[in-house]
């Protein structure tokens, strides 16, 4: 437990929040055959105890958009050259090739496709992507396939084929319905399409569909937020997000120069707040591990695997995430299909960090003490317990059947809290060494903290 609160606000407001443990600041180089030993390792852990019927999750990332939006801060691009996304393809299936062999005793139980847009792609683009992901690993009989579109690049013969190769969620970034704000964030969008595709993805018997939707965009009123959000939720999708716009510095927005006001912070929180009130009196519950919905069956099953299971992910792609359970976390770089050095990096980790990984990503929603425990071979009770007692006596701790949450009044200070406590002393003292030039002791870093983010929580 770090004693200076002040140095842990600084990194707080400098690291924006990140969950990503170890810390992406301190990740280091890695090259092809360090990837290759951690999932070999991982292969043999099989009949290990502690990880029973593996099951695994693929990620493929496709970057291309047919346009940049404004607020988007994911690693994605304009494309508009079909050959050069046939490329990347070419390069997804060569991986394909690496890694299945090692991996032929895992079952798959999950496959998410994130971009950028993947629903951009051709339709024979993606039937030759995912017809070669399903001929080289095992599936698990309760597989959720999750495919993320944008209603303006789906068609029916596109959502047939989607359906033929086994897609059980689709997942929609809606954003507003508004024409202003659509054109203000550069954004193809249509409250008709998108109600056609809903329909017909139902006819034809995809399972579930999950929609996004962001309060204070740029030009968005309270009024229009309303009138467009009661129309999103008359459509019933399982699942909904309703998530706050969050103008960080990888943001077109903030890159053309604009500047998110105080007032329009104030604005932005109105609209979370009637929104939830929204979604509940619509019928919708609060899941687990995800967001609102109707349906348990529907959430993210790789998300919340990440949070609730010894876990692991393969990510494909440029800017894919991976994780080797209790072995080794890494990130493909931006253009890893295009460089040849250095287009890997990541840590190496035990079990104890992998613990602190985890409590990054669930501690929020809840964890329970004796299943982690039982996966990580560790007392959490005992090797926290400066640290649990800290929450408690700060009422910070909240424990209701069997299950504990960290309590925080807003982002900043669950953040706060995270690092204080569940950052391991030497990772802290690495941060320290990384950010020595920009660390000033006589600044009060708590009340420096970024408004913006103050009431996004």
């Amino acid at each position: 437990m770090y004693k200076d609160d002040n140095y842990i606000y600084f990194l707080t407001d400098k690291m924006t929040k990140a969950k990503v443990y170890p810390p992406a600041e301190l990740k280091t180089k890695l090259n092809y055959s360090d990837i290759i030993n951690g999932w070999q390792e991982l292969s043999q852990r099989v009949d290990d105890s502690d990880y029973k019927d593996p099951k695994l999750g693929l990620y493929l990332h496709l970057p291309f958009c047919p346009s940049k939006c404004l607020f988007c801060y994911c690693p994605s691009k304009q494309e508009n050259d079909f050959n050069k996304i046939s490329h990347y393809i070419e390069q997804m299936l060569a991986e394909v090739d690496l890694y299945a062999p090692i991996l032929k005793d895992f079952q798959v139980d999950s496959i998410y496709v994130g971009g950028g847009t993947p629903s951009y792609l051709t339709q024979e683009l993606i039937k030759k992507l995912f017809e070669y992901i399903f001929s080289n690993f095992k599936m698990s009989e309760d597989l959720q396939f999750n495919f993320e579109a944008s209603p303006h690049t789906l068609n029916k013969e596109k959502l047939d084929s989607l359906k033929e190769l086994g897609v059980t969620r689709l997942s929609m970034g809606v954003q507003s319905i508004s024409g202003k704000v659509l054109n203000n964030i550069n954004r193809q969008q249509s409250l008709d399409v998108l109600e056609k595709i809903i329909n017909y993805s139902r006819k034809i018997g995809i399972p579930h569909i999950n929609l996004d939707y962001v309060a204070g965009l740029p030009g968005e009123t309270l009024q229009s937020f309303i009138k467009g959000f009661s129309e999103i939720l008359k459509l019933r999708p399982e699942i909904i997000h309703l998530y706050a716009f969050c103008p960080t510095k990888d943001t077109l927005y903030i890159k053309q120069g604009n500047q998110y006001t105080e007032d329009q912070v104030n604005l932005r929180s109105k609209m979370q707040k009637v929104g939830e009130k929204m979604i509940r009196n619509s019928g919708y519950k609060e899941i687990k591990n995800d967001s609102w919905g109707l349906n348990e069956k529907a959430k993210n099953r790789q998300e919340a695997g990440r949070k609730d299971s010894p876990y692991s992910i393969l990510g494909l792609g440029n800017s894919a995430r991976s994780n080797i359970f209790k072995i080794m976390a890494y990130i493909n770089s931006p253009s890893h299909y295009d460089n040849k050095e250095g287009e890997i990096s990541g840590h190496k980790i035990n079990a104890e960090e992998e613990l602190r990984h985890f409590l990054m990503l669930a501690f929020r929603g809840g964890i329970d003490p004796l299943k982690l425990n039982k996966i990580f071979n560790i007392n959490i009770n005992d090797f926290f317990a400066k640290e649990l007692d800290y929450l408690k006596k700060n009422n910070k701790l909240k424990i209701e059947n069997n299950q504990m949450y960290l309590m925080a009044d807003n982002t900043n200070e669950y953040h706060f809290l995270l690092k204080k406590l569940f950052y391991s002393p030497q990772v802290l003292e690495q941060l320290k060494e990384y950010y020595k030039n920009d660390y000033n002791p006589s600044i009060d870093y708590k009340s420096k903290l970024i408004k913006v983010f103050d009431k996004n929580f």
